[in-house]
């Protein structure tokens, strides 16, 4: 394997190779198959967290929970309501995909721009590095049989992109999806195969260095543990403060509170049941359906339980 050609995770290679083979597998996958995109950046989070763990002198063993691994980040002070929020949903749509085989190209989308923000924290906060732009999300190559709603998001993202200081990548992505276009149906075929090989090779890779990432990472935890507390703080400080910048568009927020809603027992998923979409109130559903026109303006979301209003939120 030469060196990494993903675009969102490259900057993690100052941390460890494996981190930035966690996240370029995850997007390579996306295309063929987003339920292994979920897996992998279930993974991706886990070390990232034990990575934290053990910057902070907390015992780094990739045999931990990644539940109570992420409390003990909590309760030092350094993983903001914020920052936990994403790493327990990059960990939960990982298991739903893991052991359900639950997970669309939709999700996964959302949740490979989730993985790339914990990433962008923790180099800010463990990298020593806290004014570290990286650039626009690079937006991955869409399944066949993306929705309509898929390719208004992908296209979005690619106008930001191209309006970013990244738009030489801009560039880059527009030409490569037209010399994909121009492919015949056994060529994309061959190239799809070509590209699956090309992950299983740089997931045994990735494989092959988990246990020298662990090595790495105990001696790491080591010397935090016996360092001056002041230091720590230091770092603590800066993991607050990156988490407390945290930069989710209003599509990566608008999921983060479906899945609030979804967990405390209701329908929620702006892309789908939205008002304007034609979604409305029925008898023995508890709905939270989106863009509700009020006399004061849309209501990012209206509760009905049955055919009652009970909430906006």
């Amino acid at each position: 394997m030469g060196e990494p050609v993903t675009s969102n995770f490259a900057f993690l290679v100052k941390h460890d190779r494996r981190l930035v083979l966690l996240g370029e597998a995850a997007e390579r996958a996306y295309h063929h198959d987003p339920i292994a995109t979920l897996t992998h950046l279930r993974r991706l989070g886990e070390a990232l967290a034990q990575a934290a763990a053990a910057h902070l002198g907390i015992a780094a063993d990739s045999r931990d929970d990644q539940v109570e691994r992420l409390r003990r980040l909590r309760d030092s002070g350094a993983l903001t309501p914020e920052a936990s929020e994403l790493f327990h949903a990059l960990r939960k749509a990982g298991n739903a995909a893991v052991h359900d085989g639950v997970g669309d190209a939709g999700s996964a989308l959302h949740a490979l721009k989730l993985g790339r923000a914990l990433a962008i924290w923790f180099h800010q906060a463990f990298g020593r590095d806290p004014a570290f732009k990286p650039g626009a999300f690079v937006p991955p190559r869409p399944p066949e049989d993306a929705s309509r709603a898929l390719r208004e998001q992908l296209d979005l993202l690619k106008a930001r992109l191209a309006a970013s200081e990244s738009a030489g990548e801009a560039a880059r992505l527009a030409a490569e999806e037209a010399r994909r276009a121009a492919l015949s149906a056994a060529e994309r075929a061959e190239e799809d195969r070509v590209e699956r090989a090309a992950l299983e090779d740089l997931l045994s890779d990735a494989a092959a260095r988990e246990s020298a990432m662990v090595d790495r990472l105990r001696a790491l935890q080591l010397v935090a543990a016996q360092a001056p507390a002041a230091e720590l703080h230091a770092v603590v400080a800066r993991a607050e403060e990156a988490g407390n910048q945290l930069d989710l568009d209003e599509a990566d927020t608008r999921a983060l509170i479906d899945e609030q809603l979804r967990s405390v027992g209701w329908e929620a998923d702006t892309q789908e049941l939205r008002w304007s979409a034609g979604t409305r109130p029925q008898k023995g559903k508890n709905l939270a359906i989106a863009e509700v026109p009020t006399e004061k303006g849309p209501a990012d979301y209206v509760l009905f339980i049955g055919l009652e209003a009970v909430g906006v939120v």
